[in-house]
This record gives structure tokens, sequence and C-alpha cells, in this order.
């Protein structure tokens, strides 16, 4: 025999609770959503900076490594610095602001190479044994110089804008040329 269900009794859900339900849902999963977006351009910005920290550090400390070692500065200008290492090699240290990278050349060829990327700039002062600071022209002679204060600055200028934008860095440092110039 066939029973029959007594469809009186049951109960269910209302259109108007599921739409509650729904709606509920929908707003939890648009915070959660935003959440993890959020978390992502964060990780993505801290990826980029510490980048353009390492690329700085690196850039930075090759280079003053070099010029405390140099035997003499030949050439001097406010973005670039010319010095002779103890080979009697010519090293070269400018600023490509085309393809914003910190460039390194040695006279014996090969042209510049790049030492850092995501450079934004780079400027060198220049003191002489007294401390006071050498205002740099065309014809300033390197001889007079005892202290070079070197300062890089890193950002990345194509994100500028979007929310993927980050702050730039700077690092700077002062050298006191150890050999004398001749």
């Amino acid at each position: 025999m066939i029973k029959m269900v007594n469809w009186k009794n049951q109960q269910g859900f209302t259109l108007i609770e599921m739409m509650v339900a729904l709606t509920l849902f929908a707003i939890l999963m648009a915070m959660v959503l935003s959440f993890y977006l959020q978390s992502n351009i964060m990780a993505h910005k801290g990826g980029k900076e510490i980048a353009i920290q390492e690329g700085l550090r690196y850039g930075l400390d090759k280079m003053v490594r070099e010029l405390r070692n140099s035997t003499r500065l030949t050439a001097i200008s406010v973005n670039s610095i010319t010095f002779k290492q103890n080979d009697d090699t010519n090293v070269t240290y400018a600023w490509d602001s085309i393809d914003e990278e910190l460039t390194r050349e040695i006279d014996s060829g090969g042209g510049a190479q790049p030492v850092g990327s995501n450079i934004t700039g780079l400027e060198f002062e220049y003191y002489n044994s007294a401390g006071t600071k050498i205002i740099v022209l065309s014809n300033t002679a390197p001889e007079n110089i005892e202290r070079v204060k070197i300062t890089l600055t890193g950002d990345d200028t194509r994100a500028a804008g979007s929310p993927l934008a980050i702050n730039p860095s700077t690092l700077s440092t002062s050298v006191t040329i150890r050999i004398k110039n001749n």
C-alpha cells in the first residue's frame, strides 16, 4: 500500500529567507575577496620594494668599494664620476636616465654595463679637505677632492599612479678618498 505524505506539516524556507541568506553570503564573499586582493597587492609591492632596495645597495656597495681602492679621480660631474684603478684602467659610474640604470664602464672596452636597475637618480657631491662643498663646473679640477657623497634613488616608475606604486627609496653614503690625487 502506498502511503500519502501530508504536506501541511512540512516546513521549509520562504523566498524572502533565501534572498536574505544569499545577500549575506554575497556580502561575506565580497569582504573575503577584498581582503585577498589587498593582501596580494601588499605582497607584490613589498617584493618590488625589496628588489629595488637590493639593487640600490648592490650598486652603491660596488661603487664605494672601487672608489675607496682607486688611485685618483680623473673626471667629475654631478651625476657621473671617473677614477683610475690600481691597474691604470679608468672606471666610470654614471646614471642612464633612459633605461633607469646605474652603469659602470671601463676604458678597456665593452661599453657601459648595468650595475643596478630601477635607478631614478644618481647624485655626487664633492668636498675639499676643509669639508666645504665644491661646486662642480666644467673646469673643476678633481685634485682638490677629499670626500665624495653619493646618493642613489630607486623607484618603479612604470607603476606610477597605480595601486602597485611604491615609495621611492634613497641610499646615501660618503667616501673619503684614501689615495691622494696626483
